[in-house]
This record gives C-alpha cells, structure tokens and sequence, in this order.
C-alpha cells in the first residue's frame, strides 16, 4: 500500500469516527451509515443544517488533529454554493485528501 492509498484510508477511518460519534448522540432516524455512498449535505441526507455544522466542525478537528492538518474544511463558499464537495463520505474524503496535498 503506498503512502497516497495509507492516508486516504486513515481520513476514511476518522470520517468513520465522526459518524460513530455522531450517532452515538442522536436517536435512530438521525443516525448515519459508515459508507462511502453516505449522504453528508443534501436531500437525502439525515443531518439539517446544525448537524451538518456540528459534524463538520467535529471532523476537521480531528483531521487537524490526527493528520496535523493545517487547511480548513469548512468553507462556507462551498456549502453554500452546494459545490459537491460535502455531497458524501466519499466527496468529503476526495476533499479532504485534495486540500491535505
């Protein structure tokens, strides 16, 4: 596994840490699934716009935490053009890894 392919998959497990957290503080309809496919902003997904707020910033504190990430994640030109970029998990993770290079 290349060093490209580690960190991917270590922003993967600490996006899937902020799901678990997530979930351990909201009742069953809110809860979140831990894929990939996960509807983070939009429609379809279960968070309203406090809980899109709240995870995010849950999330970029652990990315600046873990990954000694600098960048910030939440750019509110981006959510509120709704660029796709908090779209799912894997958006997200896509973002997280282009904004980390």
């Amino acid at each position: 596994m290349d060093s490209k392919d580690s960190k991917k998959n270590n922003i993967l497990q600490i996006i899937y840490e902020s799901i678990d957290e997530h979930n351990m503080l909201n009742p069953l309809e809110y809860q979140m699934s831990k894929s990939l496919n996960t509807s983070i902003m939009g429609k379809n997904s279960v968070l309203d716009s406090l809980g899109l707020l709240s995870f995010l910033v849950d999330l970029e504190s652990k990315i600046k935490e873990e990954l000694v990430l600098n960048s910030n994640l939440i750019n509110e030109e981006l959510i509120a053009e709704n660029s796709g970029h908090y779209e799912n998990v894997e958006s997200i993770l896509n973002y997280i890894l282009l904004i980390s290079e």
